[in-house]
């Protein structure tokens, strides 16, 4: 018997939830775990920038803000591209509260359609 993997156990926080289908324009909710994790994280980090006044930490949140724009407008522009354009907004918005979880979801369906 081989010993379960680590992120197998987390799955049902982390992992990817079912398509919801619009007609075909399907959009693909991520699992809570990475909006606690990764939506809660720019925030505490924003926050913390804010109050520490650190010239490091407001940097760090810039960039990590910054990073998540340019990866919502790549989604918003990768979905239509696709044809999602019904959930093309659902992506960019998923995209720029989660980042990397969210595109990952997005550039699968892609691939597997």
């Amino acid at each position: 018997m081989t010993p379960e993997p680590f992120l197998a156990r987390w799955t049902p926080l982390f992992g990817v939830q079912r398509a919801k289908n619009a007609g075909g324009d399907r959009f693909v909710a991520v699992a809570p775990g990475w909006w606690v994790s990764n939506l809660g994280g720019m925030v505490v980090t924003g926050i913390v920038a804010k109050r520490s006044g650190r010239p490091s930490l407001r940097l760090l949140f810039a960039i990590a803000a910054g990073l998540h724009v340019g990866e919502a407008a790549y989604a918003y522009v990768a979905a239509r591209r696709a044809g999602l354009t019904r959930s093309a907004p659902k992506w960019a918005l998923q995209t720029l509260a989660l980042g990397f979880p969210s595109l990952s979801a997005l550039n699968a369906l892609i691939r597997d359609t």
